[in-house]
């Protein structure tokens, strides 16, 4: 990617850094200060892909946020936990994310999924989803989006990378298991 490029990201606690040594700092925040150029995050706490009643902060409603007559070159988007937290349907998350891929114009998005320890609560709900309904999704758009799956990675055993609570990523975490896979798959991406 050229070196003024403008990333913006959308997300929940994982992308905004929660709690521990990153309250407010992520991989978005490390990775501008490591590779340089553009970006804008919209990422809150808490929130999910999915519309729910009594809020107004999902992902498909920050998406107005953005100002895509930018042009931004990559649009970043956390696969949230906290739709299976909440037990949001399948159908409703894969209906999120494509309104999202359709709704912005960027010409290139990668969904990342969160790296967790096995003793989270929908762990397997989550990999479920990954290895199913994401997969066929993403194959329907293989020329826009692409996927960072930091779930299967061994992220979640390497020491200090996790905070307690086994869901988010410590600033080391952000360093060393996020940037590397992200500009890796970001310098393919051109």
């Amino acid at each position: 990617m050229k070196k003024d490029r403008l990333i913006y990201y959308l997300g929940s606690s994982i992308t905004r850094g929660h709690g521990g040594d990153t309250d407010g700092v992520s991989f978005a925040d490390l990775y501008a200060e490591t590779y340089g150029g553009k970006y804008q995050k919209e990422a809150v706490s808490g929130t999910n892909l999915v519309p729910v009643a009594g809020r107004d902060d999902s992902y498909v409603e920050r998406l107005r946020l953005l100002d895509f007559s930018k042009k931004p070159d990559l649009l970043v988007v956390q696969l949230s936990t906290n739709d299976f937290t909440n037990k949001i349907s399948e159908g409703e998350i894969l209906s999120a994310l494509e309104y999202l891929f359709i709704h912005s114009d960027c010409p290139n998005i990668v969904v990342y999924t969160c790296p967790l320890a096995k003793s989270w609560h929908s762990y397997s709900q989550y990999e479920d989803f990954i290895d199913g309904a994401l997969q066929k999704l993403l194959g329907k758009w293989k020329e826009k989006v692409r996927l960072l799956d930091l779930f299967h990675s061994d992220f979640a055993l390497k020491d200090g990378y996790l905070q307690e609570d086994g869901l988010h990523p410590t600033r080391k975490g952000y360093a060393l298991g996020f940037l590397p896979k992200m500009h890796a798959l970001f310098e393919m991406i051109r």
